[in-house]
């Protein structure tokens, strides 16, 4: 079955997500980052942006978390804070 949630369109299968990162939250930012002017235009919203650095900060400890922390984490929180 098929699934949309905005500009994310994933079926079923293909929902599960082996990515090593610290944050789901970095994925929805790397997509937003990829998704041209609609991404764009969603991290415009500072709203958007802060529940996004927030979720990457606390799932990795502001970073600090060796275990859990990747550079993927670190730039999600860069282009965020941009």
């Amino acid at each position: 079955s098929q699934f949309s949630h905005g500009i994310f369109r994933t079926s079923a299968a293909a929902r599960d997500v082996a990515v090593p990162c610290g944050s789901c939250a970095t994925l929805v930012t790397e997509r937003l980052l990829a998704d041209g002017a609609r991404g764009a235009a969603m991290l415009a919203d500072p709203a958007t942006r802060l529940l996004l650095r927030s979720a990457v900060a606390i799932d990795t400890d502001d970073l600090a978390d060796a275990a859990k922390t990747t550079p993927r984490d670190a730039r999600a929180l860069d282009a965020l804070d941009a």
